[in-house]
């Protein structure tokens, strides 16, 4: 008898183990399950509207064997103004085709807080989006190069020309303006240059035409500059 018990105490000892390890494994889907359920529910409230692709990046990752992309979107609802949204998510080979700059996309977003957004779905889906759209994303798309500028440009001097307000907001914190200015270098050459930047809102007074600023520019293309500081602030 006591062989026979000591025979069976592995086949007890495995068959708890398994028993165990499947309670783990249902466990986590089950709360998995229900936090991708909460998640959906929770996106459904959100707000649907148009946006253009106006930048897309190879995030360099892999999820689930689908490559990952960091994508700029300008969102342009109806009740609000236009703002930007950075977003990174893995697309399978099928909307890879429809990531493209310029290219039209159906999101939801908090209208309590504009960071947060999701793709729907991609390509134009009955969406016409025009030109006007296609070149403000254009634009906005380069701001993470404007913004590389205060790393590899030349410093000089400027004097703001235009100042435009997109009416495109970031973060719920700036809005993008387009700037034109005269640059004066170091050696006394004089050129036009214009950037796209976005400006916090407690900084806007501080850049008006006329105003004198330092700026760093492009010496390969000297019409992409971006401003740094007005001067004497």
């Amino acid at each position: 008898m006591n062989q026979i018990i000591l025979n069976w105490i592995p086949v007890i000892c495995i068959g708890g183990l398994l028993v165990m390890v499947a309670g783990i494994f249902g466990a986590y889907f089950f709360f998995t399950a229900r936090s991708e359920a909460k998640s959906e529910a929770r996106v459904r409230t959100y707000t649907p509207a148009h946006a253009v692709i106006a930048r897309v990046e190879d995030a360099g990752m892999f999820l689930n064997n689908e490559p990952m992309a960091n994508v700029t979107l300008l969102v342009t609802p109806t009740d609000r103004p236009f703002f930007l949204a950075m977003l990174s998510r893995a697309f399978s080979p099928f909307d890879l085709r429809s990531l493209v700059a310029g290219g039209a996309a159906q999101v939801r977003f908090d209208p309590n807080n504009t960071g947060k957004v999701v793709i729907e779905s991609l390509g134009d889906s009955g969406t016409v989006v025009s030109e006007e759209n296609k070149q403000l994303a254009s634009m906005l798309g380069q701001l993470e190069s404007y913004t590389q500028l205060r790393k590899s440009g030349v410093e000089a001097k400027g004097n703001i020309r235009t100042f435009t307000n997109l009416n495109i907001r970031v973060d719920d914190a700036s809005w993008v303006f387009h700037i034109k200015f005269d640059v004066t270098t170091a050696a006394g050459e004089n050129f036009q240059a214009e950037t796209v930047m976005a400006i916090d809102d407690d900084s806007i007074h501080k850049l008006q035409p006329g105003r004198e600023m330092i700026v760093k520019y492009d010496p390969s293309n000297k019409t992409r500059a971006i401003l740094i500081h007005a001067i004497g602030s």
